[in-house]
């Protein structure tokens, strides 16, 4: 039976939803291809969009489903344990996905920008998978085709029910699942870390090279996740929804807001989002909004 739906992305989320997430449905409002399928606790916001769909679920009742669903024990102690069940939600949410060609997975801490331009080429290649890195699979935005071997493939992974049923987060997403679809990059790989150690010049070579070694995996490092430093801007277009690196031509398929916050991933870093970053109360189409390592802020349009 043929798809009659392009894209739809699984998030459950549990606990209180972070300041920016009116922005980031609205980005989400802006990319009308993909549906963003939610499984929360939290009140739904006032902005409703055609695409952006809410199950009012509790944390306990979410993770009895998954138990049935996967035929495990499945009760973490934090919602924070759902990232490792990434893998597997094509089989958890079959039934509200049997209708769409591609399903996948992503986070909340981010904005998109105009996806379309960035998956056109991969819808039209009818290619299998699309990835944000050349070097794993991106745990923040990821689609795979909606087929028996996508869906399966997770049940391969060594010893997936212990990793599950632990209560560690092991990070699955980007990790043993990427090693089961980017396997033939392993050997590769290991030559290349040897040979030099400039992160942006291995993610720039194994973007050239996986458009050899995978036929239907779209594998392609597009910089999503910057480390901002000091008087650096991303600029949103609320009105086209696109990101770009203010001073330059580059557009984001979306920007990734790890390195933004306080984080164990760059500890180091101390110019990081303070209580009151989040300066816009309401998102309009003629707003442009600028994004930076001190706060979110309208360029242009309201502000609080």
């Amino acid at each position: 039976m043929s798809k009659t739906k392009k894209s739809a992305l699984i998030i459950p989320y549990f606990g209180k939803f972070p300041e920016w997430f009116q922005l980031y449905i609205y980005s989400c409002k802006k990319n009308e291809t993909i549906d963003f399928i939610f499984f929360t606790d939290c009140p739904q916001p006032i902005s409703e969009y055609n695409n952006v769909k809410f199950y009012n679920i509790s944390f306990g009742d979410y993770c009895k489903m998954v138990s049935e669903r996967l035929g495990i024990e499945f009760c973490p102690k934090s919602p924070y344990k759902l990232c490792d069940l990434k893998p597997w939600y094509g089989v958890i949410h079959d039934k509200i996905l049997k209708d769409y060609e591609y399903w996948g997975y992503g986070d909340i801490d981010l904005v998109y920008g105009n996806l379309d331009s960035f998956l056109n080429n991969f819808f039209r290649k009818k290619m299998d998978v699309f990835s944000t890195h050349s070097d794993r699979l991106s745990g923040h935005f990821c689609l795979l085709r909606n087929n028996e071997y996508y869906i399966n493939l997770p049940f391969t992974i060594p010893n997936w029910e212990k990793l599950l049923t632990d209560d560690k987060h092991y990070g699955i997403d980007e990790g043993q699942f990427s090693l089961l679809l980017l396997k033939r990059q392993r050997y590769f790989r290991s030559i290349l870390y040897r040979i030099t150690k400039e992160y942006s010049t291995q993610q720039r070579i194994l973007s050239t090279v996986n458009n050899y070694l995978f036929r239907n995996i779209c594998a392609q490092e597009l910089h999503t996740s910057p480390k901002p430093l000091n008087g650096e801007n991303w600029i949103y277009n609320a009105n086209t929804g696109e990101i770009i690196v203010e001073g330059s031509e580059n557009r984001l398929p979306y920007l990734h807001f790890l390195f933004f916050k306080k984080t164990i991933w760059w500890k180091e870093n101390t110019n990081y989002w303070k209580p009151g970053f989040y300066k816009v109360s309401e998102i309009h189409p003629d707003m442009i909004l600028k994004i930076n390592n001190r706060e979110i802020m309208a360029a242009s349009g309201n502000t609080l």
